[in-house]
């Protein structure tokens, strides 16, 4: 069976303070959406993200593509003049 993975959305803290971890990445490649396991708890994502990518996380929230579309869609329908 395949393990599952969800879609994280992070703000990452570029603001210098040092994770403690190696940083892997340049602020400027760090990406905004990552795949997590499913194992990782949710108190543990913080944590999980710092130690893969030597950044701190300011916040990370759920992503989904359909949720996206859906709120893009809205807004593309809100501004129409009709």
């Amino acid at each position: 069976m395949q393990p599952k993975h969800r879609i994280i959305k992070v703000e990452w803290d570029t603001s210098g303070e040092e994770s403690g971890w190696v940083r892997l990445f340049d602020e400027a490649d760090l990406p905004e959406l990552v795949t997590v396991h499913d194992y990782v708890e949710d108190d543990d994502i913080a944590d999980w993200l710092s130690a893969r990518y030597g950044f701190l996380v300011l916040s990370w929230s759920e992503w989904s593509a359909v949720e996206e579309a859906t709120r893009m869609a809205d807004n593309l329908y809100s501004g129409d003049p009709v």
